[in-house]
């Protein structure tokens, strides 16, 4: 009755024994004759049938049934289970074995219960157990190997799958990722398309970069910019965080390390990513002698440079700290391209915060670009973290009161009163001078945001016109000068009353001629000490040079070159030296600023030297006019008349003005919170404002100031 093909009236030896048919339920005879149908010929299955029809394995073949029936079982239980985890399986298999022996004494005994339906029944769930170790061969493997990657820190591997020209787009890369274009596309250049077009980029002779830098502020996407690039690329991909590679036991680091390049050579082409790569790429000086990283740190060199012959497979590291790498790791060869990962701008922060904000429930007045414009060095886990931190307040304000109510702008404001970025200036300036000291290919001023324009700087029309004048010639067109053999501008010296703008106009003309530009304040200088200082000077114009055409800006010019002769020896004789041979430093100009013109050693403005000084005079009625239009532009406000605001700063600085613009904007956000106001910066704010700020700029000052003028400008 087993196979269509065999009689259905077999003998039954044992009269006391019901059939087989009366044994298994006809749903599991029908299944497993459709399981062995597709596997076994007719002819097979009759010698199968009649060899079960002998005397000697009657008391077999129900167990044969059983045993068939579990092993179908397990079959459409692993591919069902096919992800899942070894142990749950294998639970799984177990419980399913154990449902099998009320069946077995059932049949045994005409459900009388003994102990001899015991022995078959275990010997059924031993052969399961059995089953399911071979069935789960593979599965155990996997298990095993992620139990390896866990140790050594491997945080994912991504096996490699069919890339399609479509996904070498930046945009399709990325996708998900805001903003950041130019690092979108410089990564897709340096660490995909070489991976991808091996075939091109080997007729062509172009060498693939063997190790590439990500660095910038913490919680600025870098690791999720390599994940995404992971998951949308299909390349193979080892994640690695470097801080968990270490181990307590001697030489197990080392192995650790090993076992990940020997993984990314077996799954080429492949993309190792070295998270944290300061934890074991410092400077070795930095450690002991007995410390385990510089032995890592020199294992992980080795095989950087055993790479040279292996194509397919790039290095990523990734740092918040790269003044702390060992410079053996940034020479060409191991990390020799660097892209650098800044703050989220305007346009990723307003991106970032509407994701944050899609699924909330906010208010009309909710305004995130206003939001995204006042958290500026704020980054993408800060604007995560403030988000997460409005929520909070209002569902706890939610649950003590008992009334649900929307978020509103009001909350934000609240939050940004008490947090501050996780991102200073300091860093900020640490990122750039990395960039200059470091990277290779000649730079320009980064573009993470225009924050600094013409139209920052409130009218000035005539220092504008004298410095482009000055140095748009030697900085875009050194071919004309050496045409006219003429003598190029080797010092421009600009000097005014504080705060009207000597530093913003520098920022903006190297803006707008799109140059780079390299910052030094005298007072830091004379905190460095003699010896660091004369470096610094030193060290500035060789960063300009190599990223030419450049601007060296000394603010406070006065506190290097003292005309008491206060200063540090060497000091000015190495600003002096480096300043005679701007003539063989094509595409250099140096600016310098002061407020105190007159205490600058006079060696330093005679002709050859700063011979070329601009005045920048306090701002007049007009110009105040502009400064009040561009602290105020995007601000919410009542109607302001700024012609009157205008003509009642006279003597207040540009600096004085933004002052005055802040102390309003604070009352309008008081009132807001205290409920008294609509949030509008009015009239009387600002007028209330000008009587807090005294103006910064006398009389007696500005007659100084043209005095020295008349006196040194010809």
């Amino acid at each position: 009755a087993l196979f269509p093909s065999i009689p259905a009236d077999l003998p039954v030896l044992e009269a006391n024994r019901p059939p087989v048919e009366t044994f298994a339920p006809k749903v599991l005879v029908e299944a497993l004759t459709y399981g062995l149908r597709t596997g076994i010929d007719p002819e097979m299955a009759n010698k199968i049938n009649l060899a079960l029809s002998q005397a000697f394995l009657e008391d077999l073949k129900p167990y044969a049934i059983i045993i068939a029936w579990s092993l179908m079982g397990y079959i459409s239980g692993y591919l069902s289970e096919k992800g899942e985890e070894f142990s749950k399986a294998l639970f799984s298999s177990i419980g399913g074995s154990l449902s099998l022996l009320p069946l077995a004494l059932i049949h045994r005994e005409y459900l009388i219960i003994s102990l001899e339906a015991l022995p078959p029944s275990l010997g059924l769930l031993g052969v399961r157990y059995f089953l399911v170790l071979l069935g789960r061969r593979e599965a155990v493997k996997k298990a095993k190997a992620a139990h390896e990657e866990k140790a050594i820190g491997i945080g994912g591997i991504y096996e490699a799958r069919k890339v399609t020209l479509k996904e070498l787009d930046p945009d399709k890369i990325f996708r998900g990722v805001a903003d950041y274009e130019e690092v979108k596309q410089e990564m897709a250049e340096a660490i995909v398309w070489p991976l991808v077009k091996s075939d091109v980029a080997s007729e062509y002779g172009v060498e693939i970069a063997r190790g590439i830098l990500l660095f910038g502020p913490p919680g600025c996407g870098k690791t999720l910019l390599m994940r995404t690039l992971a998951e949308n690329t299909g390349l193979s991909f080892i994640h690695v965080k470097l801080g968990e590679i270490l181990s307590k036991w001697y030489g197990e680091s080392e192995r650790n390390l090993m076992a990940v390049f020997d993984r990314a050579r077996a799954m080429k082409p492949c993309i190792i990513f070295l998270d944290e790569l300061d934890s074991i790429g410092k400077r070795r000086d930095l450690y002991a002698s007995d410390d385990v990283t510089p032995r890592l740190l020199s294992l992980m060199l080795s095989e950087m440079d055993g790479m040279r012959s292996e194509r397919g497979v790039v290095v990523v590291g990734a740092t918040n700290m790269p003044n702390l790498l060992d410079p053996a790791l940034i020479r060409p060869g191991r990390f020799d391209k660097l892209i650098y990962v800044p703050p989220p701008d305007f346009r990723a922060r307003l991106e970032i915060l509407s994701a944050k904000c899609a699924k909330l429930p906010l208010a009309e007045d909710v305004d995130l670009e206003y939001i995204a414009r006042v958290t500026e060095r704020f980054s993408g886990a800060d604007l995560s973290a403030l988000c997460s931190e409005v929520t909070r307040m209002v569902a706890f304000e939610t649950i003590k009161t008992g009334r649900r109510r929307k978020i509103t702008q009001e909350d934000f404001l609240k939050v940004l009163g008490v947090m501050k970025p996780s991102i200073s200036m300091q860093m900020l300036d640490t990122y750039k001078k990395f960039k200059l000291d470091f990277e290779r290919s000649r730079i320009r001023r980064e573009k993470e945001e225009k924050r600094i324009t013409w139209e920052d700087v409130g009218d000035l029309e005539e220092a504008k016109v004298k410095l482009l004048e000055s140095i748009e010639l030697p900085l875009k067109h050194p071919d004309l000068i050496e045409k006219y053999r003429l003598e190029p501008v080797r010092g421009i010296f600009l000097f005014g009353p504080p705060g009207c703008g000597k530093t913003l106009l520098s920022k903006a003309a190297a803006e707008e001629l799109d140059v780079s530009f390299i910052y030094l304040t005298g007072s830091e200088l004379m905190s460095e000490g003699p010896t660091r200082a004369i470096s610094k000077i030193r060290e500035a114009f060789y960063r300009a040079r190599e990223n030419a055409p450049s601007i060296i800006f000394i603010d406070e010019l006065d506190e290097i070159a003292p005309i008491r002769g206060k200063g540090f020896p060497g000091l000015v004789g190495e600003l002096l030296s480096n300043m005679d041979g701007i003539k063989d430093l094509e595409g250099v100009v140096v600016l310098a600023a002061s407020n105190r013109p007159w205490e600058v050693d006079p060696a330093l403005l005679r002709p050859g030297r700063f011979d070329y000084l601009i005045y920048v005079p306090p701002p007049d009625e007009e110009a105040r006019r502009q400064i009040f239009w561009i602290h105020l532009k995007g601000v919410p406000t009542g109607e302001l008349d700024l012609e009157e605001l205008a003509r009642l700063s006279d003597g207040y600085s540009g600096a004085d003005i933004a002052a005055v613009c802040r102390e309003a904007k604070l009352m309008a956000i008081r009132e807001k919170m205290r409920g008294a106001g609509d949030g509008l910066v009015t009239m009387e704010h600002l007028l209330e404002a000008l009587k807090r700020v005294n103006p910064s700029i006398g009389e007696d000052m500005v007659i100084r100031y043209k005095e020295f003028a008349r006196s040194r400008m010809r």
